[in-house]
């Protein structure tokens, strides 16, 4: 019997190249502020990445659209 089930792709939201994005002036992509922002908010996102994010956004300014 063939499996039909359609599995989510899995987003890392704290990969290094969002927070080095971040820094280097560019903002989050839409799918990459949903993903941060969500595992953040449900409690996945670590101290350490909460605080890094924080930092990163803070150092390039936040956007209405982050």
């Amino acid at each position: 019997m063939e499996d039909d089930t359609v599995l989510p792709i899995v987003y890392d939201a704290f990969t290094p190249g969002v927070l080095t994005g971040l820094l280097a002036g560019s903002s989050l992509t839409a799918q990459e502020a949903e993903a941060v922002f969500a595992e953040v908010l449900s409690g996945q996102a670590s101290p350490a990445q909460i605080a890094a994010l924080a930092v990163a956004l803070r150092a390039k300014g936040e956007s209405v659209e982050e």
